[in-house]
């Protein structure tokens, strides 16, 4: 099981149907003289510390990268990678790619200058989050389901009030 390798190569092949568009898509890529533009080169950039779900499991929470890149000198360049950084983004938007990942956090697309191996074409970068658990959970086997309690406080409690229990997990209340 490698859960970051799965996410992806998850992303790469998702994109590579859903934007015909797009010549090349790869993951790290190591990059050449030439390449057939346009194109997407997807990273995983940072591991942070994720929501603990009491499972056992580590929570972590990826940022992912991918950069758009074009030729400069075909006509109306920036028109055009800036509406394949909205597509791009709009795929993201939400997307699990078939996993068990928590829906796509968009951050931003923004223009990239950053990327030296890249100074002889025009790229943005559009970036997201997802949050993931490594290792297994300690109710794998059980019968039992980890779950969420919910209380509420008088006189607001009831099913007309549902709206304003809190979950224990939120360290608010009690």
């Amino acid at each position: 099981m490698k859960p970051l390798e799965d996410l992806q190569q998850a992303i790469q092949n998702i994109i590579q149907q859903e934007m015909p568009a797009i010549v090349t898509c790869d993951l790290y890529p190591s990059i050449r003289k030439a390449i057939p533009a346009p194109a997407i080169f997807i990273e995983l950039s940072g591991i942070d510390p994720g929501q603990d779900p009491g499972t056992g499991e580590l929570a972590i929470i990826v940022t992912i990268e991918a950069r758009i890149v074009i030729d400069n000198h075909v006509a109306q360049a920036e028109l055009q990678i800036q509406n394949l950084a909205a597509d791009l983004a709009r795929l993201v938007h939400r997307n699990q790619w078939g996993l068990e990942v928590s829906p796509a956090e968009f951050i931003n697309a923004t223009p990239d200058a950053f990327k030296a191996d890249l100074d002889a074409y025009l790229v943005w970068q559009v970036t997201w989050q997802h949050q993931l658990h490594l290792g297994e959970s300690i109710w794998k086997d059980s019968d039992i389901e980890a779950h969420t309690i919910y209380v509420g406080f008088a006189p607001y409690i009831g099913e007309p009030h549902e709206d304003k229990y809190q979950g224990l997990a939120d360290g608010s209340g009690i």
